[in-house]
């Protein structure tokens, strides 16, 4: 049996660093009526059917309503343009009514239905507008910031700043902790939110000048 690639892994689309700093080729796309408008409403993916899939909308799909709104563009999939489109100023049943979905759902919950291609794409458009939520403003002198790139970064407009800011990635390890002798056994966790028969790895953040063994034996005798 083939495995099962890694989710989020396989990703198919051309990032087009070119095509990001191009406004003139970014609103050719937008325009297209088969760009792909992934919708996104506070971190959760608009859904339909059983089991859930994530909505497809392109420019031109019927009752979109999405024209004036910003994206932000995720890249190209062969010759058509993505671009990820934050509903969160919405009411829930809004943003469904708006995507022609049943309800929301997080990604992680549908993930495992998906082929791991969709679910990076989905994990991509999730990850890029939760940043452009929380980067509002510049964390140097305060100033609102504005997208830049087709949303790739976001640039204070201050004078005595001008800083850019680009999407922060944290590192993170995840670890399988086994006996060494017999019987074998493995030390799992259980998040106190999790169902009873749900259990995990272990995991954290790496924390500033540590290296990825040295997170790993911290978060493994903080469990």
């Amino acid at each position: 049996m083939t495995p099962r690639p890694i989710d989020y892994t396989g990703g198919r689309l051309d990032r087009a660093a070119g095509v990001r700093t191009d406004p003139a080729r970014l609103a050719t796309l937008r325009a297209e009526p088969d760009t792909r408008l992934v919708p996104v409403w506070r971190d959760r993916c608009p859904v339909t059917g059983e089991p859930a899939v994530p909505v497809h909308l392109t420019v031109a799909g019927p009752g979109t309503g999405f024209t004036d709104r910003e994206a932000v563009f995720l890249g190209l999939d062969g010759t058509t343009g993505v671009f990820a489109v934050d509903l969160s100023e919405l009411a829930e049943e809004q943003a469904v009514a708006l995507t022609g979905a049943d309800r929301t759902m997080d990604v992680r919950s549908c993930v495992g239905r998906l082929d791991p291609a969709e679910a990076a794409v989905q994990a991509y458009a999730r990850g890029i507008l939760h940043w452009h939520r929380h980067q509002a403003f510049c964390g140097t002198c305060g100033a609102p910031t504005a997208p830049r790139d087709g949303g790739a970064l976001r640039a204070c407009p201050g004078a005595d700043c001008g800083r850019l800011l680009f999407p922060r990635i944290e590192p993170a390890v995840i670890m399988l902790v086994e006996s060494a002798g017999t019987p074998r056994r493995c030390l799992l966790a259980r998040h106190h939110g999790s169902a009873e028969d749900a259990y995990s790895l272990l995991a954290g953040f790496v924390e500033i000048g540590e290296s990825l063994e040295e997170a790993v034996r911290r978060e493994a005798a903080e469990e």
